[in-house]
């Protein structure tokens, strides 16, 4: 009897034995995440939150019986809670496709509250974030109603306060240049491009506003190669001398858009990962970010330029390009981007 008992349990472990290597061995190969695995999880998530928030907004205004026009007549009381709104109106106007985009009533109203002159008994900071707040509102319109008025608030640079305004002015600028039909944008051509020449050349009087001041003329670089036409890249060629790094990089990537290889000696400054001007005056913990930064747009524009030249006139460039591989300083992603970007300008 014992042994009979015996012989049955070594049966039973037998078998178990059998089917967890069974199913040992039916386990699914392990496998790094591919690309498509890593879209699903982490962009396709983040645009469909984009989405939910765009639409709690729209409803957020139902429920309170506001529409947008309303709304924004109500940043002209100029209280505090004025900017939270226009930053609000500028997340709906960001939208795709938002009706908002084509509503003339709707730009001048936001014109109206830009064009209210700052006071030194009214300026504060939440005024200024206000202002702010409707440049970007005008620059995500596909009408050009305000275009005139962010011009006119990207001359102003009397002060500290008038700097921040007049960058994110420029800014909303190269936006809406963007969002413009040709014929529209060819109308207003002129008047743009004057505009920015005279912004490009703003120089610091005051030390205190150095630093806005050369984010302002940076901008303008930036607005200019988007602007194109002769005086635009003229002006752009002599802004890859200039002093702040930030203004001849968006020098070089605007004259790289047109196929212009004056931006060669930039570009290889941008490539370069040693290179401390890329970094200077950034906080120390944003250097790598800035650097990969820097870098992305270099390569970017190196395949700009490819569109108009031979693989064998970028040579100096396309070398710099491939030596981002071996340099520890450049993050795995700038360096399958710039494996790409050697493979299509060495395939055209």
């Amino acid at each position: 009897m014992s042994e009979q008992t015996e012989n049955q349990r070594q049966a039973e472990v037998d078998e178990s034995s059998t089917t967890l290597s069974e199913a040992d061995t039916a386990l699914p190969e392990i496998r790094p995440p591919n690309a498509g695995f890593i879209l699903q999880l982490f962009l396709i998530p983040m645009m469909i939150v984009s989405v939910i928030i765009c639409v709690w907004l729209l409803f957020n205004f139902i429920s309170r019986g506001e529409t947008p026009t309303e709304l924004v007549r109500g940043l002209q009381k100029m209280n505090n809670a004025s900017w939270q709104k226009a930053y609000t109106l500028s997340s709906l106007l960001r939208a795709p496709a938002s009706e908002l985009k084509n509503d003339e009533e709707l730009a001048q109203e936001l014109i109206a509250v830009l064009e209210i002159k700052l006071t030194a008994e009214t300026t504060d900071a939440n005024q200024v974030k206000l202002r702010i707040f409707v440049c970007k509102c005008l620059g995500e319109f596909e009408i050009d109603a305000g275009l005139s008025a962010l011009l006119n608030a990207a001359e102003q640079t009397d002060n500290g306060n008038d700097l921040v305004i007049a960058l994110t002015a420029v800014e909303a600028v190269a936006v809406l240049m963007s969002n413009l039909d040709e014929s529209v944008l060819a109308e207003n051509y002129e008047r743009i491009v004057e505009t920015l020449l005279a912004v490009s050349n703003e120089q610091a009087e005051n030390p205190d506003h150095a630093l806005r001041v050369n984010q302002l003329r940076s901008a303008a670089g930036f607005a200019l190669g988007v602007a194109g036409g002769d005086k635009a890249l003229h002006r752009l060629v002599s802004m890859l001398d200039d002093a702040y790094p930030n203004a001849r990089f968006n020098a070089a990537m605007g004259l790289a858009r047109y196929g212009k290889l004056e931006s060669t000696a930039v570009l290889l400054e941008m490539l370069d990962p040693e290179n401390t001007a890329i970094t200077s005056g950034e906080p120390e913990g944003s250097h790598a970010f800035k650097r990969s930064v820097v870098i992305t747009n270099a390569i970017r524009a190196v395949v700009s330029l490819s569109e108009f030249h031979q693989a064998a006139e970028l040579a100096d460039l396309v070398d710099a390009i491939r030596n981002l591989d071996s340099n520890e300083n450049v993050v795995s992603q700038t360096k399958l981007l710039a494996k790409d970007a050697v493979v299509k300008i060495r395939t055209k």
